[in-house]
């Protein structure tokens, strides 16, 4: 296996660790990312570089649902 990794590998393989405990422990995806870093010892505020576009739509989603941020209004269309 290649040592250097590109980010687009990185963000990969890290969603598919998160995805993994959020499903094995079912908990939520911040949380997954709390306790993922917790036990590599990763720095919360690093994790950004990390983060896909598919994760931070399920962040996005959580967040909302959690009304941590504000759910969007949507015109019927």
């Amino acid at each position: 296996m290649r040592q250097n990794k590109t980010l687009q590998e990185n963000m990969e393989d890290f969603f598919q660790e998160i995805e993994d405990r959020v499903y094995k422990y079912d908990i939520g995806w911040m949380e997954a990312i709390l306790e993922y870093c917790e036990d590599t010892g990763l720095e919360p505020d690093r994790v950004s570089k990390l983060v896909s576009p598919n994760l931070r739509s399920k962040l996005e989603m959580e967040a909302k649902s959690l009304n941590f941020i504000k759910k969007s209004s949507k015109l019927p269309v």
